[in-house]
């Protein structure tokens, strides 16, 4: 190794004198390199040198099995607001094709036991003219109930996938309650608009 003057910048910064450059990478043994048609060569694996370059301390474990996800329990996490059994233990029971079916039309969705629990957040059915005359002096009730009902919506609904739909499309028509009577339009938005 040969040892380099010190420049003014390494000076400067304070660095030990003597240091030089840095050691080369030794080049993988030609019965490493696959020859390819062309003028180029490509390594037979990324292991082999990585062993190299680090001294055996890496690259010399064998290859993990790659993970083998089932394509049901996917389906049903990218598809739902969260995962859970009793929904995995039904798209199971109706299969991949016959649950992505099922949530494709959600109207046809028994979701009763939802809409009888929204029946508490009377916000999500008001016109915007009812909301400035009932929420005229406190509006964070009525957007507080109007968040709670999405929420409830969003974790209860059996129609996940539409829930995730408006999630989507409520992010990208976002409507900034705090801009003055703004506020108002969020649940007509939400009902009409997404």
């Amino acid at each position: 190794m040969s040892i380099q003057a010190l420049s003014p910048e390494h000076a400067r910064l304070g660095l030990p004198s003597g240091l030089g450059p840095p050691e080369p990478i030794p080049l993988p043994a030609p019965e490493e390199v696959e020859r390819t048609p062309g003028p180029r060569a490509r390594h037979v694996g990324r292991r082999p040198w990585l062993a190299g370059l680090t001294g055996g301390i890496l690259g010399t474990a064998a290859r993990p099995e790659p993970v083998r996800r089932d394509p049901l329990v996917t389906l049903v996490h990218r598809i739902s607001f969260g995962f859970n059994l009793a929904e995995l233990e039904h798209a199971r029971a109706l299969g991949f094709e016959g649950y992505l079916e099922e949530q494709l039309e959600p109207e046809a969705i028994d979701d009763s036991t939802l809409e009888a629990d929204l029946v508490r957040f009377p916000v999500i059915a008001m016109s915007p003219k009812e909301l400035v005359e009932q929420f005229a002096d406190d509006n964070r009730d009525a957007y507080r109930q109007l968040k709670v009902a999405l929420l409830a919506r969003a974790t209860s609904s059996r129609r996940q996938l539409r829930e995730r739909m408006v999630e989507f499309w409520s992010d990208h028509f976002s409507i900034n309650h705090n801009k003055g009577i703004l506020w108002a339009l969020l649940p007509e938005h939400e009902r009409t608009v997404i």
